[in-house]
């Protein structure tokens, strides 16, 4: 998972910076260039990216996500100009881990460091009053999914969920390596090949969510995928069964693909960031 010369989401490495998560929440230096650092709290858990909204006075609602592997995505270096966006649209502060540190590439040693990265962020944010019914989980592509592995394996039913075309299926690894979605589908193959040697462990409900058919989450969600993305069947499919209450929602967008936020226009982002912040009222 890690980059040696550019990093997810600046075009190039950053120094780090040591900061606890209540110097975070009460920041006492100016944060106009804190999202250019890895802000590190210890050697247990993942170096984060933080994002601002415009005002900080108050901070009680917290977004952490979890960003798409980039060589699936192709949203290398732009993960910064994403979540700076999605902080300043929803107007929380933005927590976004930094998988470039991992050196294992597993995927389950991946999903390990994102678990325990939560876990911490969970129990320091608590202590500072801030909740699961004020943290919302988000992420993309990959990092969607792992969320889904984090919530249940944690048993986390209050915060509310933003997905963003998660590969929940290993039927992604059955579908045609030719016609207009090929590149996205031999992305997502040489992915999994690369960082799950086991294949026994492709049944995995972690790296699959759709593998344990019987699990049924307690918390809202907001799924939202393009309609050309070659997953949107799958991803429609896993949706339509957990939904058993009707308390989910589903956002599809004309005209996208796999890996659409950074290419995204402006009628495109008004309409992701209207959907996004009505959900989170």
């Amino acid at each position: 998972m890690k980059t040696t010369n550019v990093n997810s989401f600046d075009q190039t490495l950053k120094y780090k910076l040591y900061r606890t998560v209540y110097e975070i929440i009460h920041p006492t230096i100016s944060k106009k260039n804190i999202s250019s650092y890895r802000i590190v709290f210890n050697d247990d858990v993942l170096p984060v990216r933080v994002f601002y909204p415009k005002k900080v006075s108050n901070i009680s609602r917290v977004i952490i996500y979890v960003p798409g592997v980039t060589e699936v995505t192709g949203c290398l270096g732009d993960y910064a100009e994403i979540c700076r966006n999605i902080s300043h649209e929803t107007e929380e502060l933005v927590i976004a881990l930094d998988l470039d540190d991992i050196d294992s590439s597993s995927f389950l040693d991946v999903f390990d460091w994102c678990y325990r990265s939560f876990l911490y962020l969970r129990t320091e944010l608590e202590k500072l009053g801030i909740l699961d019914n004020n943290i919302t989980l988000m992420g993309d592509s990959i990092g969607a999914s792992t969320i889904l592995g984090i919530v249940r394996k944690s048993g986390t039913k209050d915060s509310r969920l933003v997905l963003f075309y998660p590969v929940v299926s290993d039927a992604c690894l059955d579908k045609s390596s030719k016609g207009i979605d090929s590149l996205v589908i031999k992305k997502i193959k040489k992915f999994y090949k690369e960082h799950v040697k086991n294949r026994k462990l492709l049944s995995n409900e972690i790296i699959f969510p759709d593998c344990n058919k019987d699990y049924k989450y307690e918390n809202d969600m907001l799924f939202i995928v393009g309609n050309a993305d070659p997953l949107k069947k799958d991803i429609l499919e896993y949706y339509n069964r957990i939904n058993y209450d009707g308390r989910l929602e589903f956002l599809e967008l004309e005209f996208c693909g796999h890996g659409f936020l950074n290419e995204m226009d402006e009628f495109l982002v008004n309409e992701v960031s209207s959907k996004v912040v009505e959900f989170l009222k």
